[in-house]
């Protein structure tokens, strides 16, 4: 089986916005926590598990890309770091989550998996429509077209 390059596995090739790429990752991201919430109450772990941990580094690397990319450009070109301290903060939370959910599967405690999952599903949610619907097109607006695509190219070999 082929190894999926980081673009196809982000899903980004052809997408031109701060907006279109994220958004599309968060998609991404979330069938595969669905994925292994869905695992989890099979009782099917070794499914759960790799799902998980795509969603794991998924997440991870997304929040990488936001916090050293895109919040920085956003910070720069808005003159406005409020937005950027919320999404950081939330990320804080999520990553401590992301732990948490990841020692209750390794423990294989389902129910302990489950909590956690419920809470990060929640979390994200909110914290996903604040970048969706705010921070996200605020960068777009904030770039012109060919900085637009820069930035969705950085995205592909980060």
């Amino acid at each position: 089986m082929r190894m999926k390059t980081h673009s196809e596995e982000f899903g980004t090739r052809g997408l031109s916005s701060v907006t279109e790429c994220l958004q599309a990752d968060h998609a991404r991201l979330d069938r595969f926590l669905a994925d292994a919430r869905q695992g989890v109450a099979c009782g099917a772990m070794p499914e759960a598990r790799e799902h998980f941990d795509r969603f794991d580094r998924g997440l991870r690397r997304h929040i990488r890309l936001e916090e050293h990319i895109v919040f920085p450009v956003f910070e720069e070109r808005t003159r406005n770091a409020g937005p950027v301290a919320v999404m950081n903060g939330e990320h804080q939370r999520i990553e401590v989550l992301l732990g948490a959910a990841a020692a209750a599967l390794a423990a294989v405690d389902r129910e302990r998996f489950d909590a956690a999952a419920r809470e990060l599903t929640g979390i994200i949610e909110v914290h996903n429509r604040k970048e969706e619907r705010i921070l996200y097109p605020k960068t777009d607006q904030a770039l012109d077209a060919a900085e637009r695509r820069a930035l969705a190219a950085r995205f592909e070999r980060s």
